[in-house]
């Protein structure tokens, strides 16, 4: 397959406006899939280790509980903060924990009802944040210092693109691949891995010449190949910043030589992506994500 180069230093960040409109179809698409979840997917094991499919909607209940009331997130950040300097772990890993935790009584309808009436209203509250609160510095693991904006704007909304794909896989869900939104996600973790890193990881990618007009940006190493979903499966790894938790919870895989990388199998896109920008033989699916070096291919060649 031939490949465009595209200059991610061309791609524009992802504004405040535009972040609150990907947060509601991440939202939307969230809840359209645990609506469809059968009672014995809950308990399901996923990609975060130690978490089943109710932990994580119950940390993403949590999660979005936080940033739609100033006293729920005040609450969560005090305990978690005393939990991490006592267990010296990262705070997020402690907040995450807590959200699980306290969570873990409810039922899987009691979840979704929950997630169905704090989503928007967590939406609204993120969109409404005064500017002066979202240039307001933070320390964020793996980032380091950033804003608060960029915490509810870009990691916010990354997490629940990444769970949503956890839960998918987890459950044997098709992945419905759009280049509006999950594409834009895509494009957006490579060129902020880009400003970051500069020279080290590149300032171009690699993008099928077929799909001219899609957003996507697939990436990979020689054995993993360059599809939509191995960029999918690439800046989900990416985007384990503090959303998902390493240390207690999201295990990061282990480095694998090529000749253990286990062969991949084909999956096709429902039939309404067909015929859109993705085109479904691209579509490769393996049993494990490519680790971060993925993205440090960007840009060099395979």
């Amino acid at each position: 397959m031939s490949m465009a180069i595209v200059d991610v230093r061309k791609i524009r960040p992802i504004d405040h406006g535009e972040a609150m409109e990907l947060a509601t179809i991440g939202y939307e698409r969230l809840l359209s899939l645990v609506d469809d979840l059968e009672a014995d997917d809950w308990e399901r094991s996923t990609d975060c280790e130690a978490w089943t499919i109710k932990d994580i909607v119950s940390h993403l209940l949590g999660e979005a509980e936080a940033f739609a009331s100033m006293r729920e997130f005040v609450h969560q950040f005090r305990i978690s903060s005393r939990e991490a300097r006592a267990s010296a772990i990262q705070p997020a890993d402690a907040m995450n924990a807590l959200q699980v935790q306290e969570r873990s009584h409810l039922s899987p309808d009691e979840l979704v009802g929950r997630l169905k009436a704090t989503a928007p209203r967590s939406v609204r509250k993120r969109f409404r944040t005064p500017r002066l609160m979202r240039t307001m510095p933070m320390k964020l693991p793996v980032v380091g210092k950033d804003s608060y904006g960029y915490l509810s704007d870009v990691i916010i909304t990354r997490d629940v693109w990444m769970h949503h794909i956890d839960i998918t896989r987890a459950a044997s869900k098709e992945l419905e691949v759009t280049a509006d939104y999950d594409g834009r996600l895509i494009a957006d973790v490579v060129a902020d891995w880009g400003r970051r890193h500069g020279g080290r990881s590149g300032s171009s990618s690699r993008v099928p010449r077929a799909a001219p007009t899609s957003r996507m940006v697939p990436m990979g190493k020689k054995n993993i190949s360059s599809t939509p979903w191995s960029s999918v499966a690439s800046c989900r790894g990416a985007s384990r910043e503090p959303g998902c938790s390493r240390t207690r919870h999201c295990s990061e895989p282990s480095p694998q030589k090529p000749s253990e990388v286990e062969p991949p199998t084909s999956r096709r896109l429902p039939e309404a992506e067909a015929s859109g920008q993705v085109d479904p033989s691209w579509i490769k699916v393996g049993r494990r994500w490519p680790d971060l070096l993925t993205l440090a291919q960007v840009g060099r060649p395979v």
